[in-house]
């Protein structure tokens, strides 16, 4: 069972790519950590075996990285050992990714937060997908843990409070890091959104 259609899977994926960017190359992100596509961490999200055999795959330069010590040529990382190392990551990214495989790894992403969402907030299934949708981009900045702490806002949520939620959600520590981005969540989250993709007042 996906937490989002199709429709509200696009409309966050939008979203995520606006707040978080899409760049090709290894950058630092705010707080210093070394990330790729939208949002990608790699010190400490990684990559996955089926990530790291796709990015493999779809460039044949990159297998020159599956040689240890770039010497001895029999002698090759297995998938699991590139994917389990942070270095050997960096490494396979180094040259960059294509916006394709930025996007891949983005499907992956939304896939892990809408899993961690069902697992962790149990009312999740019983609100409009467009409030879904600002939790996932929650999570996606925030993680699961840290969403998680915002016990006043979820519980507004739950009670079907949006005005509440959004006022929680711009009192946040979070709200002052990242500026634009919550004042655009909260709005949503007030707001909601009708058919057509324009604010509809639905709280």
């Amino acid at each position: 069972m996906e937490l989002l259609s199709v429709k509200y899977k696009t409309i966050l994926k939008e979203l995520l790519i606006k707040h978080e960017g899409l760049v090709c190359e290894i950058y630092q992100c705010s707080v210093g950590k070394n990330t790729i596509g939208v949002g990608r961490n790699l010190d400490a999200q990684g990559l996955s075996i089926k990530e790291v055999e796709a990015l493999i795959s779809n460039n044949n330069h990159r297998v020159n990285i599956l040689h240890k010590d770039n010497m001895n040529m029999s002698e090759m990382w297995t998938l699991a050992e590139i994917a389990n190392d942070t270095e050997h990551v960096k490494t396979l990214c180094r040259g960059g990714i294509t916006t394709e495989e930025a996007l891949y790894l983005l499907d992956n992403d939304i896939d892990l937060v809408e899993l961690q969402l069902m697992r962790n907030i149990d009312f999740i299934g019983r609100l409009d997908e467009i409030r879904k949708v600002v939790l996932c981009d929650m999570a996606f900045n925030l993680g699961i843990t840290g969403l998680l702490k915002f016990k006043r806002m979820l519980k507004a949520i739950e009670l079907g409070n949006y005005q509440v939620a959004a006022d929680e959600m711009l009192q946040s520590k979070w709200a002052r890091q990242v500026g634009q981005r919550a004042t655009e969540l909260a709005d949503i989250m007030r707001q909601g959104w009708n058919d057509t993709g324009q604010s509809a007042d639905r709280s």
